[in-house]
């Protein structure tokens, strides 16, 4: 396997940053590698429990589906990527993704990493209307 990197930055953001690295496997006497390069969507949402309140200090994951492996949809500090989408004060959230159809997990950070969400739900991108997730 070889390891390969991509960094791109999008024009309506200067200085914004998104990077992204991973090993892939090229066949011996390869010389090419094609990378496809798909425009994203912004989705804004909010997380609430069942009396409305806003649930802050939760994390979302966006995932393939069938798959385990969170895509880097969500920043860290100083703008790298991350498999983790912060919500803020008011449990509103906000991140890019390809069109397409995901798995959408919700809970704290550990529960994700635990594999134990606190919500699944399935989402298609673009979404008509900002998203509401609703905790039992």
């Amino acid at each position: 396997p070889a390891w390969i990197g991509a960094a791109a930055r999008h024009s309506s953001t200067p200085g914004f940053l998104r990077t992204a690295t991973g090993a892939i496997e090229v066949p011996a006497g390869s010389s090419q590698i094609t990378l496809e390069l798909r425009p994203t969507i912004e989705v804004i949402g909010q997380i609430a429990d069942r009396g409305t309140a806003p649930q802050a200090a939760l994390s979302l994951q966006l995932l393939h589906p069938g798959s385990r492996e969170p895509l880097d949809v969500g920043l860290a500090p100083m703008g790298v990527s991350s498999p983790f989408i912060r919500t803020n004060r008011q449990g509103a959230f906000r991140f890019r993704a390809p069109s397409g159809r995901y798995q959408l997990q919700v809970g704290t950070e550990a529960e994700l990493r635990a594999g134990s969400p606190r919500s699944t739900q399935s989402i298609e991108v673009p979404l008509v209307q900002p998203l509401q997730i609703k905790l039992k």
